[in-house]
């Protein structure tokens, strides 16, 4: 996924919304007005056993509660603990915690982050369930490289196919090529 600066776009309750990614933030956090956004009240949040947090520049925030919230980055669905604080800069924050827990990967130079998924271990670049083709496994493409994908065409056999590349691509920092291919029985 593409990082801008250190921000990045993930899907939240169905809603996109913009989180900072934070190695220097100890714990994963969000805003009370992103809670509003969502449509989930305060009443709705969990005891923290952690009752406050040291801002960056030294001042207390009370931590309200803590809220589980399910997410969608790339392809990885995951649900995650977030605590929730009634005045914060950013409206989420994905802390160390977070980073360490899906053992995710940030190659600074070309500003994108990389979250593994359970089965392939790579985030995958292209929607595995999406139309008649996908994706035999997850593929990792170097910044500037190209790659051939193995792919699986369940339905069609013995005959030619265009496939296209998906339109979220150029979100991915990726680029992707209309090709024909002539399918066969192994396909």
């Amino acid at each position: 996924m593409n990082l801008s600066g250190n921000k990045i776009q993930i899907e939240v309750c169905g809603k996109h919304v913009t989180s900072l990614v934070d190695t220097g933030a100890q714990m994963s956090c969000c805003s009370v007005q992103l809670l509003q956004f969502l449509g989930i009240s305060k009443d709705k949040l969990e005891i923290s056993k952690i009752k406050s947090a040291m801002g960056v520049g030294g001042e207390v925030h009370s931590v309200l509660g803590l809220v589980s919230l399910p997410l969608i980055l790339g392809n990885v669905a995951m649900r995650y603990n977030f605590h929730v604080f009634d005045k914060l800069h950013q409206q989420m924050i994905l802390g160390f915690d977070f980073l360490h827990d899906v053992k995710a990967h940030i190659i600074c130079d070309s500003e994108t982050i990389f979250i593994p998924d359970s089965c392939s271990n790579t985030l995958n670049a292209l929607e595995l369930n999406s139309g008649l083709a996908r994706t035999v496994s997850g593929t990792f493409i170097p910044p500037f490289h190209q790659a051939n994908i193995p792919i699986s065409v369940s339905s069609i056999k013995n005959q030619i196919a265009l496939l296209e590349p998906l339109p979220s691509l150029p979100k991915m920092s990726l680029a992707g090529a209309k090709c024909c291919v002539s399918l066969d029985d192994s396909n």
